[in-house]
């Protein structure tokens, strides 16, 4: 067996970090039953999270990416008896509350004074709030405030499975096996045509470095 029959395998039958047997089904409700089928779940939308904001320039609705310190954090229970893990963000310029459903991570991971990076939604009624958001620790060593300013894909979905998700087992299979996306085209026509090649343009119609870069693989692969 070829490298490049891989490619045609179930995504249950090769290693791809993020691919569960709870999520499988919803991958294939979604029509992902290969790694092949994984490349080419193209996004049907992009988000640019370059957009920091001060929290006392939010606007209701708005995603934004706020920088702060976490003031005040606990455990709450709503009235059907689910746990909430409630944050105080302060920025200086106001307070936003962040709230997670369902994630005792958060509590154990999110101390106050922790600095700390929030991407989610805005929600303006008797007091900010972003609920679910994603975030990251500024002290920690990973955090490169270059790579939060980016383009990030939105895909075909399905209701129980979050964008994160997708993205991490997309991007787990680009690293796992996107060598195996060999060129399919002349180099003479990719030069005439102007035209990226295969890997690159699948890398960044996924995970765009840029605009260019991302209006380059779409009309590889799109328009």
């Amino acid at each position: 067996m070829s490298a490049y029959s891989l490619l045609y395998k179930n995504i249950d039958e090769v290693k791809i970090k993020g691919v569960t047997k709870t999520n499988l089904p919803k991958l294939k409700t979604l029509g992902i039953e290969t790694v092949y089928n994984l490349f080419y779940h193209f996004p049907r939308a992009y988000e640019n999270r370059d957009n920091y904001k001060k929290i006392n320039e939010v606007l209701d609705e708005e995603f934004v990416i706020l920088k702060g310190t976490v003031v005040n954090i606990a455990n709450r229970f709503s009235k059907r008896g689910m746990v909430m893990v409630s944050a105080v963000l302060s920025d200086g310029t106001g307070m936003m509350e962040l709230l997670w459903f369902n994630n005792r991570y958060v509590k154990n991971n999110v101390k106050v004074g922790n600095e700390i990076m929030v991407y989610g939604k805005v929600k303006k009624g008797m007091k900010l709030q972003i609920i679910n958001p994603e975030y990251k620790k500024i002290d920690e060593k990973y955090f490169d405030p270059k790579k939060e300013n980016q383009i990030l894909p939105i895909y075909p979905s399905t209701e129980s499975l979050r964008q994160i998700s997708i993205r991490k087992i997309i991007e787990a299979a680009l690293n796992s096996y996107g060598y195996l996306l060999y060129e399919n085209m002349p180099n003479e026509f990719l030069k005439k045509e102007k035209i990226i090649g295969r890997k690159e343009a699948m890398l960044n119609i996924h995970f765009p470095e840029n605009e260019t870069k991302k209006e380059e693989a779409q009309k590889r692969f799109i328009k």
